[in-house]
């Protein structure tokens, strides 16, 4: 049985090791087909959701927390972090729309059927996490959070 969380990282090595193992199954068997794509068009949908996520803690730690040490330094202080990041947030909800539209060499019948799966899909793929997450025991809540837990 492998070990709950590697020891340098914390990662989960299960966790890690699953998903290494199915996308090394994608790759050799070459997926194809509406199941296959539309995975990836979640995936996707995913990524764009995080690096958002990201954009907006940058502008709100930035703001809320400026003294403390940080591993780069952004020309122009606030005001040129909240303009970096908001060029990459308005680039991310650029991508996020277009992602809605269905690619003309998938095979989706429906483009509604279509929007529909995605907006499903994105929906379970973000609000499991976070219900997992407001769901936590009370020992695993970090009193020192910014979130005020």
């Amino acid at each position: 049985m492998a070990p709950r969380a590697a020891p340098r990282r914390g990662t989960g090595t299960l966790t890690a090791g699953t998903l290494g193992v199915m996308t090394a199954a994608g790759v050799v068997t070459d997926l194809r087909g509406l199941p296959a794509l539309a995975v990836e068009e979640l995936t996707m949908f995913f990524y764009i959701i995080m690096y958002a996520l990201m954009y907006a803690a940058a502008i709100r730690l930035r703001r809320t927390r400026p003294q403390l040490p940080r591993g780069f330094r952004v020309p122009g202080g606030f005001a040129g972090v909240a303009g970096f990041a908001g060029v990459g947030l308005l680039a991310v909800g650029f991508a996020f729309v277009v992602s809605f539209v269905p690619p003309e060499q998938l095979p989706v019948g429906s483009p509604t059927g279509y929007v529909l799966l995605m907006v499903v899909g994105t929906g379970v793929m973000t609000g499991v996490p976070l219900v997992v997450y407001h769901l936590r025991r009370p020992g695993r809540r970090n009193a020192g959070s910014a979130g005020g837990d």
